[in-house]
């Protein structure tokens, strides 16, 4: 049985996050988990430039 990318994109994703998730719910105030959601990027492709930017705005205060 072969898996389509989306669903291998999937499973790698859970592999990855939950991990994180445990970590963040151990470390944030329930204030902010209750903000919080982990999850993949919906558009792959812009994933990366969509970080970059916001870590640029991030770092001019803005």
């Amino acid at each position: 049985m072969s898996l389509s990318s989306a669903e291998a994109r999937r499973r790698l994703g859970e592999r990855l996050f939950a991990p994180m998730r445990e970590e963040l719910d151990a470390r944030l105030l329930p204030i902010y988990k209750e903000r919080l959601t982990v999850t993949a990027a919906q558009r792959l492709e812009d994933a990366g430039v969509a970080g970059s930017a916001l870590m640029a705005l991030s770092r001019l205060g803005r």
